[in-house]
């Protein structure tokens, strides 16, 4: 059986000791080669790791997941040795879900969280165990967002942008 990170991560590019490592997850049926062309771009500091989940490409003997929950505690068997570093993950349409999943399979892990999360095409996947805080009064939410975020980070002066 293959090594598991090498599976998951079978492309990378990017700063050999970088400053981010980019985790990208590609949509349904789409695969790591998806993100192929952004190794050609790579910012200094950063290292692209697109994932590579079974039954796509160089995986495709391999049976997919069914099973997000599954799927999901096996990324972060795959990726914990990678995250030493601030992290990102990116994801597309059902990788955005996979990607968010991911991100709080880490948290519940005790790991630190992504230094950003961009999710494309797709919505997380709404949390039935919470209610809803649509419509709330401004100290309702704000207490709400206390408990399960621990609080709103303060937010940094917005930066004029120049008219062309």
């Amino acid at each position: 059986m293959p090594e598991p990170t090498r599976s998951y991560l079978p492309i990378r590019g990017g700063a050999v000791l970088p400053r981010l490592r980019l985790f990208c997850f590609p949509h349904a049926g789409g695969a790591a080669s998806a993100y192929r062309r952004w190794l050609r771009d790579v910012p200094d500091g950063v290292e692209i790791l697109p994932v590579q989940l079974p039954g796509r490409e160089n995986r495709s003997t391999e049976t997919p997941h069914t099973d997000l929950t599954t799927l999901v505690g096996e990324l972060a068997d795959a990726l914990a040795a990678h995250l030493c570093v601030p992290y990102a993950l990116v994801g597309n349409s059902l990788g955005a879900l996979v990607a968010t999943e991911l991100a709080r399979e880490l948290a519940r892990r005790g790991f630190p969280g992504p230094a950003h999360l961009v999710v494309a095409a797709a919505p997380p996947a709404r949390r039935r165990d919470l209610a809803p805080v649509a419509g709330l009064p401004d100290a309702a939410l704000l207490a709400a967002v206390h408990r399960r975020h621990g609080g709103i980070p303060p937010s940094s002066p917005p930066t004029r942008r120049s008219s062309r």
